[in-house]
């Protein structure tokens, strides 16, 4: 895939007082995935960081009224201009771009969502992935 057949995505982040972190983020963002990305960060509580000066277009909200985890991301998500939609929390890092081979997995028809394989700061398989809760398992 060339660089003009990539897809564009919409990175959603809400910071509730992660300063740090999304600095740290956002980041890795511009070195890995800047020509591939716009980003739209909410910020849920009032913050003195406010990041600035990436390569790829960034949209800001400031919340007047902290907001619940859906009602953000629902909300950036109507600003989003891209195919692609993804929720980042403000804390993890990248080590490369995710976003080609998760939007080459989602032109499969029978596929409806993706996420990477999440490691944790020692480098083992974090436990994020759990399947859909069915009446039986949560017995």
């Amino acid at each position: 895939m060339t660089k003009h057949e990539r897809s564009k995505i919409t990175v959603s982040i809400v910071s509730h007082g992660h300063g740090v972190f999304v600095q740290d983020l956002l980041a890795d963002l511009n070195t890995y995935c800047a020509d591939a990305i716009e980003v739209i960060l909410t910020i849920n509580i009032p913050e003195n960081q406010i990041p600035a000066g990436f390569d790829f277009p960034l949209k800001i909200i400031h919340n007047t009224q902290p907001k619940g985890f859906a009602e953000n991301h629902n909300t950036a998500f109507t600003f989003a201009s891209t195919d692609y939609y993804c929720v980042l929390n403000p804390d993890i890092r990248l080590r490369e771009n995710p976003f080609e081979r998760l939007t080459e997995t989602l032109r499969d028809e029978q596929v409806g969502v993706v996420a990477p394989l999440v490691r944790n700061p020692d480098d083992l398989v974090a436990d994020s992935a759990r399947k859909f809760p069915t009446p039986w398992r949560l017995l």
